[in-house]
């Protein structure tokens, strides 16, 4: 998905049936979806057998 996203930021791709693309938004958006994707990692890795700090929904 993060290449797609980098050729629309270069190409400023217009998305979803717009007139022209998002410009600046689009190179602002790209930092953000290494914080999504590290996010979702963390959240779905396994709990630790030995009973570690990793623990949904413990703070």
């Amino acid at each position: 998905m993060f290449p797609a996203n980098v050729h629309v930021a270069l190409l400023d791709v217009p998305l979803g049936g717009a007139a022209e693309g998002l410009g600046v938004w689009n190179w602002v958006r790209l930092p953000f979806q290494g914080v999504l994707i590290a996010w979702a990692w963390w959240y779905t890795r396994p709990v630790r057998a030995d009973g570690g700090s990793r623990a949904r929904g413990s703070c």
